[in-house]
């Protein structure tokens, strides 16, 4: 309703100052107010129609396809006509409110499915600060990867994050990770340890990582850590399962550098349980 009651204004009031323009004594002043109408809610167009591709599920990106003549155009007013999504989406909540949020094993079942199980036991939940002792801290990534990406980007463009996306997806081995202390910004190397037995499940806990389609970075994959220890490579709209085998548990995400995106995930796992996480260059949910 938003984006329609929005159109359909701008559609009178664009056709009322067209024809107001064509009176000879003061279609001058129309004009520049229609010229100067247009600018001004170009800003306020593009919001309204990214508003309702995500209503779809689709990215705002689609929104270039206006620059295509006439075929671009058609495009994006079939993406305009078609029902939203009647169900949570990564954008938020269905707009017609019929569903709050869809049912994970919905999600399970209607993709296929990666599987990656490394067996791991281990714990960074009680991570402490070198420093300071505390134990609230950012997770910076793989040490140098900062470095690497700067560089190949500068030096190898498009076709060097390609080639380093190939090689990360193929590297199974972690590679020691560098955080940094929220309390004394002190920069340092953590290392996974062994959790002890009472943090252990009885029966492995199923983590269902979805990683939602992103226009940016669509071309290379990410890669799942979970306690501190490399899970795997995730596609541009694909999905990953791997099993926690203990209580409390941290994911985060690098790209292929190994430099992380901002923010991690925490959760309390339940034995013989699933769980459904979100991800686009954020965490979105879980369930």
């Amino acid at each position: 309703m938003e984006f329609w009651m929005y159109n359909l204004i701008f559609a009178i009031g664009f056709f009322a100052l067209s024809l107001l323009s064509q009176i000879s004594t003061i279609g001058m002043i129309f004009r520049i107010i229609s010229t100067l109408a247009v600018f001004a809610l170009i800003v306020p167009s593009i919001a309204v129609g990214v508003r309702r591709l995500h209503d779809t599920g689709k990215t705002g990106w689609w929104m270039l396809l206006a620059i295509i003549p006439f075929v671009g155009w058609i495009i994006l007013v079939i993406f305009f006509v078609i029902d939203g999504q009647s169900q949570y989406n990564i954008y938020g909540n269905d707009p017609k409110g019929r569903h709050e949020i869809a049912d994970p094993q919905q999600i399970i079942d209607s993709d296929s499915v990666v599987t990656f199980d490394n067996g791991a036991k281990v714990s960074i939940s009680d991570m402490k600060c070198p420093q300071c002792g505390g134990n609230d801290f950012n997770i910076l990534g793989v040490k140098g990867g900062v470095l690497r990406s700067v560089g190949t980007a500068a030096a190898f463009g498009a076709i060097g994050n390609i080639v380093a996306g190939k090689m990360a997806a193929g590297n199974i081995e972690t590679e020691p990770i560098q955080y940094k202390c929220k309390k004394c910004k002190y920069k340092f190397i953590g290392e996974p340890i062994e959790a002890p037995e009472e943090e252990k499940l009885s029966a492995p806990c199923n983590i269902y990582f979805k990683r939602e389609i992103n226009f940016v970075g669509a071309g290379v994959p990410q890669i799942v850590y979970l306690n501190g220890i490399k899970i795997g490579p995730v596609k541009n709209g694909n999905m990953i399962m791997f099993p926690t085998h203990i209580k409390q548990n941290i994911i985060f995400v690098t790209d292929q550098y190994g430099v992380a995106f901002a923010g991690h995930y925490t959760f309390e796992a339940q034995p013989d349980t699933k769980i459904v996480v979100r991800f686009n260059r954020k965490f979105i949910n879980s369930n």
